[in-house]
């Protein structure tokens, strides 16, 4: 009941997408796909092995941080900057993962279980609902 709560207060009640930003929500789903095929040391090194820039960085901190839209001009640059970073974290998800020999269908099924595995998962989701509830403004629409 508490995490539908979490979720609940994270939502935007305007658009109905989480009020993070895309780069933050896309860094979890890539986290959790490498901890569910049991790549754990793989998801806790995705940040050291995209390779961003110093100003790609300030960008994403002030997206995180910044509660006001900013104009259509910045919004469209920042947003080719967002998806070449999505798109080279998607790339280093799928580089894991047949690095490691899984195919795209045994990917999805439930396999044994370790301890560190659940460990792992529990830890960034208990991350995921903290920065959910953080801000108050929807990155997404701005309400």
């Amino acid at each position: 009941m508490e995490q539908m709560l979490r979720l609940l207060r994270g939502t935007c009640v305007y658009c109905y997408h989480l009020k993070m930003p895309r780069v933050m929500i896309n860094q979890y789903i890539c986290k959790l796909r490498l901890i569910r095929c049991g790549l754990i040391q793989e998801a806790e090194d995705m940040d050291e092995h995209i390779s961003l820039s110093a100003s790609d960085k300030k960008k994403i901190a002030d997206l995180e941080e910044e509660d006001e839209g900013e104009d259509e001009e910045d919004g469209n640059s920042d947003s080719k900057e967002i998806d070449a970073i999505i798109a080279q974290r998607n790339a280093y998800v799928k580089k894991c993962i047949k690095k490691a020999g899984i195919s795209k269908s045994s990917s999805y099924k439930v396999k044994e279980k370790t301890e560190a595995v659940t460990e792992a998962r529990r830890v960034l989701i208990k991350d995921l609902y903290s920065d959910m509830t953080k801000s108050k403004k929807c990155k997404d629409c701005g309400g």
